[in-house]
This record gives structure tokens, C-alpha cells and sequence, in this order.
């Protein structure tokens, strides 16, 4: 429908449906939409200062609106707004974003199934929140970004740069079935981060803190995990086959049915609390440097970081 140079500063527009609308011209300032459908809309010379966007959905917006967008908030290619509590889930964005995500506030944006370009930087970007479960992010540039309490189920982070990223709170960020194979992670904070069945596949992580993290039945192939903290967590039933753990901190981890062909344990330290029932001794390097193989296993091979 054609609002063309309509004024309707000040309106209460939440939730409305405008799908496709002509906004050419048209003077929204103040303008609440929280809510409101924006797919298709043409804002071409169409005033939005001090607009309320949380919540909009967007897809296929055309034009540049006078000014600009309100301050936190950026139009993408493919005419997308993303801002805090955007909706943009299923996003398709192909190509060059068009403008930088660095430092943007995108705390409780839906970006549920969203594919983003390969190599996307969103360093320091705020997703605190935010759903990104199945989400295509692979290569993106994460260094520094804030996921607290994010939900990453099933998320493509594979060859993601996540370094120092703040991935807990008051509630670790839900990465189950998540896809982060080759991804550098180093010193990252996943602080009861939830990664059952994760792909970590050949993932760097040293020095992360992944204390009473779930990492149960996730795959740690080849992981280089040297220094991380891992106090309390779960590796039940993971794949660590060749995953290095030198230096890393195993006290109170599970690491009941754990495959441990080939991983390098040496100097890790206070590696008890839990019986190791069903884990897979083949090659592994135990925390003294004794080499065992069943029935061998690195039960009083231990060493405690008390010395």
C-alpha cells in the first residue's frame, strides 16, 4: 500500500503488517514498530529518527531512508535491519554485507537459520541472547563477541574465530549439536556452555574455560585444548582421539566412556573425582608421561597440581 510523504509522527504502528508498503517520503519519526512485518518496504527519503525497531522483521527493503537508520541499527544487503531484537531469521545474505557489524548491539536478535558470508566480522558484536540456532556462521571473525545465554543449537561455526569470546553468565550459552570444527577458541570462555554432541573436530582451545561445561558424546578430534580449564565438566562419552590436553586442568572431569586413542594428558593436572569406567586407553600419554594401551590406563599415573 502506498504511504508516499505521509506523516505519521509519533504513531503507534506495533506489530503492523507492512509488507511491501511505499514509505517514500514518508515521516516516521518517534514512530513505535515494535513488531511490525518491514519485508519490502521502500523507505527511499523516509524519516525514521528515534524509530523503535525492536522486534521488526525485515527482508528485501529497498531505498535509503533521510538520515539513515537510528543509531544502532544498520541495513544490510538484501535489506535486512539488524539491530537489538531484530528478527531475521532465514536470512539469505550473499555477497558483501554492505556495511561493518563490528561492535553492533544484537542482544535478543532471531537470527534462527540465518546464512551470513563467508568471513562476516562481528568482533565485540553484543549477541547476549540471541537465537542463532542453526545458523550458518562458518569462517565468520568472532573475536571478543558477547553470546551469553545465546541459544546455538546446531549453529555452523566451522573455521570461526571465537578467540577471548564471553560465551557465559548467569547461564552458559547452548551449543548442542553445534558444528565448530576448526574453529580458534583460544581463551575463549564457555563456563557451562552446553556442547553435547558438538563437532569440535581439529578446534584450537587453549587456555579456554570450559569449566563445568557438557561436552557429552562431542567430538575433540584432533583438539588442541593445552591449558584449558576443564574443572567439573563433562567429557562422557566424547571422541578425544589425538586431542592434546597438556597442561589442562581435569579435576572432577567425567570421563566415563571417553575414547582417548592417541590424546597427550601429559602435565595435566589432578585428573580424578571420577572413576574412568569405559574409557578407551590406546596410546594415550598420561599427565606422568607413562604411554598406556589396554589394559593399561593412567589410573596412578595422575599428577596434582599441589605437587
Amino acid at each position: 500500500f502506498n504511504l508516499t510523504n505521509v506523516n505519521l509522527t509519533g504513531a503507534t504502528l506495533t506489530n503492523a503488517n507492512l509488507t511491501g508498503a511505499n514509505l517514500t517520503g514518508a515521516n516516521l519519526t518517534n514512530v513505535n514498530l515494535t513488531g511490525a512485518n518491514l519485508t519490502g518496504t521502500n523507505v527511499t527519503g523516509a524519516k525514521l529518527a528515534n524509530v523503535n525497531l525492536t522486534g521488526v522483521t525485515s527482508a528485501g527493503i529497498v531505498g535509503t531512508p533521510q538520515g539513515g537508520l537510528p543509531t544502532g541499527w544498520v541495513l544490510v544487503s538484501g535489506g535486512y535491519v539488524f539491530g537489538p531484537g531484530a528478527n531475521v531469521a532465514g536470512a539469505n545474505v550473499t555477497g558483501a554485507l554492505g556495511t561493518s557489524l563490528v561492535g553492533l548491539n544484537l542482544s535478543g536478535a532471531n537470527l534462527s537459520g540465518a546464512s551470513l558470508p563467508n568471513a562476516t566480522v562481528l568482533d565485540n558484536v553484543n549477541l547476549s541472547r540471541a537465537n542463532l540456532s542453526g545458523a550458518i556462521l562458518t569462517g565468520a571473525r568472532m573475536d571478543g563477541v558477547n553470546l551469553v545465554g545465546a541459544n546455538m543449537t546446531n549453529v555452523n561455526l566451522s573455521n570461526a574465530k571465537l578467540s577471548r569470546a564471553m560465551l557465559t553468565g548467569d547461564v552458559g550459552a547452548t551449543l548442542t549439536g553445534a558444528n565448530l570444527s576448526g574453529a580458534e577458541m583460544s581463551y575463549t570462555n564457555l563456563y557451562q556452555a552446553k556442547l553435547t554432541g558438538a563437532n569440535l573436530t581439529g578446534a584450537r582451545m587453549s587456555y579456554a574455560n570450559l569449566t563445568s561445561a557438557d561436552l557429552t558424546s562431542a567430538n575433540l578430534t584432533n583438539v588442541y585444548m593445552s591449558g584449558a580449564d576443564l574443572w567439573g565438566a563433562s567429557l562422557a562419552n566424547a571422541n578425544l582421539t589425538g586431542t592434546r590436553l597438556t597442561d589442562a586442568n581435569l579435576l572432577s572431569v567425567n570421563l566415563s566412556g571417553a575414547n582417548l586413542t592417541n590424546a597427550d594428558l601429559r602435565q595435566a593436572v589432578d585428573m580424578t573425582g571420577y572413576p574412568y569406567t569405559g574409557v578407551i586407553w590406546s596410546n594415550t600419554k598420561c599427565p606422568d608421561g607413562f604411554v598406556a594401551t589396554k589394559p593399561q590406563t593412567c589410573f596412578g599415573h595422575e599428577i596434582s597440581s599441589l605437587g
